[in-house]
């Protein structure tokens, strides 16, 4: 069984996700060399103010993240690593924070269809038998009934 994260070591390392800390660094920078993920996530699973508290600070982590994009690219001297720090940045904000950072794909389309023709001659079809189809099917006595006919017999 998995010892529970205490409330005070769980406080210090949502701070630490506030600063743009991982997990595991932010655990790591409060002192627990011993850290257990499963421990953490269990105490999100059980607590939903932990939960709140959690996604708060992740939401902070990724807003941070976004303020470094700028800072990475006037000062990184390594082109290369600086656009994957930026990319890297960017993916992560697009899969937390999709309302606000991810990709947008409008499609507005207003149209109006009448499918009353469409409908009526449809019926119309459905209820004329031709003559045809009759013969193929050796049919010796048959009787077409409106819809508002069979419900008078019914």
């Amino acid at each position: 069984m998995v010892k529970a994260l205490s409330d005070e070591l769980f406080r210090k390392i949502c701070e630490k996700l506030y600063c743009g800390f991982s997990v595991k660094r932010a655990a790591e920078a409060v002192g627990l060399e011993d850290f257990n993920p499963q421990r953490f996530f269990m105490k999100l699973k059980d607590d939903p103010k932990a939960r709140e508290a959690f996604e708060e600070a992740c939401r902070a982590r990724t807003e941070s993240n976004i303020d470094d994009i700028q800072e990475i690219a006037d000062n990184e001297p390594d082109i290369a690593r600086a656009r994957l720090m930026v990319d890297v940045r960017k993916w992560a904000a697009s899969k937390l924070l999709p309302h606000k950072y991810g990709e947008r794909i409008d499609v507005n389309l207003n149209n109006n269809i009448d499918l009353t023709l469409a409908l009526r001659e449809a019926k119309s079809r459905a209820l004329t038998v031709p003559q045809q189809l009759v013969k193929q099917l050796d049919v010796q006595d048959a009787e077409i009934i409106e819809e508002s006919d069979r419900t008078k017999t019914g």
